[in-house]
């Protein structure tokens, strides 16, 4: 789409309070005296030069309390109002039918995050949408792709513009495969919740979601698909991410994915449908298709500019050509 979202600075999950209001400003914090004019100067010039600048200390004064006040997660009546809301060409849904998304998601982590990567598949699992099988398989800090799957890495990576980074390769608009890297230059520096925050994201973009939210300033929803700077407020699958699943993918218990009234569906199953017609029976014998040559090697090439920062944080497509494209997710730092 391409569509990206602007550099923010994602540090520590501390939280941020608003400001106490500023004290009552008194003539004397304008260097203005109270004391009677000397005799013989100009009372009229110095009043109306008085009146002047406590009138632009006062506008000045009365923005910053605003702007303190907008960019405060408890500071608005209705505090959550997305500034730059996901466009839904962001979503990258898997080929499936409209009773959930069957997906085997391998698990090419380290040791140390065996507990964490299983706590997020049983968390993803609880969406009636995904019935996700995850498998151990060989540490690959390459994160190669398997084809059909979801695959979870780590290591560290360097001082690259992201701590989590989902790569979803595409096929005239289905995700073929998808591959999840946490970046431990910057965890294992960081808490357990930017951890988790960062595992479930970037499987959020696996399976297909678009971010909740891309300001991460605003209030935190509870949705790990959300923007934050405080991972510990949003580690969960929350209801938007939950009703998008089921836009996407229906559910094992209901043939019916149109319970949004967020109007995605519409959307959703017009793009789902497109991809099948234009990529009617290619599909079929194996799930997937052949990838030639060529676009594989566009493929490799794209993933390096993408791991070494020649794509912004954000979401950024990479357009390979023959109905193939990857789109990026990168969870800056």
């Amino acid at each position: 789409m391409p569509k990206n979202s602007s550099q923010k600075y994602a540090g520590s999950d501390a939280s941020t309070d608003r400001s106490p209001s500023p004290p009552p400003l008194t003539p004397a914090d304008f260097g203005i005296s109270n004391r009677p004019a000397a005799r013989g100067s100009s009372t009229e010039g110095r009043g109306k030069c008085i009146k002047y600048t406590v009138g632009i200390a006062v506008v000045a004064v009365i923005g910053a309390v605003g702007m303190a006040i907008a960019i405060s997660p408890n500071g608005l009546e209705n505090p959550f109002e997305p500034i730059d809301p996901p466009g839904q060409t962001e979503a990258n849904p898997w080929r499936s039918g409209s009773t959930g998304l069957d997906l085997v998601v391998e698990n090419a982590l380290e040791n140390r995050y065996d507990a964490m990567f299983d706590e997020y598949i049983s968390k993803w699992n609880e969406s009636p949408s995904l019935n996700l099988r995850s498998i151990k398989v060989e540490y690959d800090y390459e994160c190669s792709e398997t084809m059909g799957r979801v695959k979870v890495c780590n290591g560290d990576y360097g001082r690259t513009d992201w701590k989590g980074l989902a790569l979803n390769f595409m096929r005239n608009g289905n995700t073929i495969w998808s591959t999840s890297r946490l970046n431990d230059f910057f965890l294992d520096s960081g808490s357990v919740s930017d951890k988790k925050y960062t595992m479930c994201h970037e499987q959020g973009h696996s399976y297909g979601l678009p971010h909740l939210d891309e300001n991460y300033w605003n209030f935190d929803s509870g949705d790990c698909m959300d923007y934050t700077l405080r991972p510990r407020n949003n580690l969960e699958p929350g209801n938007f991410s939950l009703e998008f699943l089921a836009e996407m993918y229906g559910s094992s218990s209901s043939s019916s994915s149109s319970s949004s009234t967020t109007g995605r569906g519409g959307y959703l199953r017009h793009k789902k449908q497109r991809a099948l017609n234009e990529d009617e029976g290619s599909l079929q014998q194996d799930g997937i298709g052949t990838i030639p040559n060529d676009i594989m090697l566009k493929y490799r090439e794209a993933v390096v500019d993408i791991e070494t920062s020649k794509c912004a944080p954000g979401v950024c497509n990479i357009v390979l050509g023959g109905g193939f494209e990857i789109h990026a997710h990168k969870l800056g730092v």
